[in-house]
C-alpha cells in the first residue's frame, strides 16, 4: 500500500521563469546569466556567458554597453533549452525601452527591483499564465534572491571575474 499525499499541479511543475542577470566586469568583458527556475523557484536550468566589449576611438560608452548586453543576451536566450512563461531581469540591466527595443523577447518581461516591478512588454493580461505567475511572485519574499543565486553562479563559473 502506498502513502497517499497532494501532489503539485502539473502545470506548476512545468511552468518556467528565466531569470536574467548581466554585468559589466573589471576586466570590461560583460558576463551574464539566465537561471530557469519552476513556480515554485526550483532550478531547471542555468545558461551563461561571457562576451567581450568592442573597444576603440569609434565605441562611444553608451553604444559599447548597448551593444555588449544585446549580444550577450541574445546568446542567453539562444542557449536556453525552453521557453519560459515570464522573463524577469533586475532593474540595472537597462532602461524599458532599451530592454525593449533592443533584446526584444516575446514573452512577457518585467524588470525587477527589492520594491518595484517595470513592465518592458505590456503586463501579461488576466487569465494568461504569466499573469498568475506575477502575481504569486510579488507575493513572494524576496523579489532579488533568483538574482543572488545568478551571481553565486557565475562566481562558480567565472572566478576570475570581478565585478561590483
Amino acid at each position: 500500500m502506498s502513502v497517499l499525499y497532494r501532489r503539485p499541479p502539473a502545470a506548476v511543475v512545468q511552468t518556467a521563469i528565466a531569470y536574467l542577470w548581466a554585468v559589466k566586469t573589471d576586466s570590461g568583458a560583460y558576463i551574464g546569466a539566465i537561471l530557469m527556475a519552476d513556480a515554485l523557484g526550483r532550478p531547471i536550468e542555468f545558461v551563461h556567458n561571457r562576451v567581450e566589449a568592442p573597444r576603440g576611438f569609434l565605441w562611444p560608452d553608451d553604444q559599447v554597453r548597448a551593444a555588449s548586453l544585446t549580444a550577450l543576451c541574445h546568446s542567453l536566450f539562444d542557449a536556453c533549452s525552453r521557453e519560459p512563461a515570464l522573463l524577469l531581469a533586475s532593474d540595472d540591466l537597462g532602461s524599458p525601452e532599451f530592454c525593449r527595443d533592443s533584446l526584444g523577447p516575446t514573452v512577457p518581461f518585467a524588470l525587477v527591483s527589492s520594491s518595484d516591478w517595470v513592465w518592458v512588454s505590456r503586463p501579461p493580461a488576466p487569465g494568461i499564465e504569466a499573469h498568475g505567475l506575477a502575481e504569486e511572485l510579488r507575493t513572494r519574499g524576496d523579489p532579488m534572491e533568483p538574482f543572488r543565486r545568478i551571481q553565486a553562479g557565475l562566481r562558480e563559473v567565472y572566478p576570475g571575474e570581478r565585478w561590483e
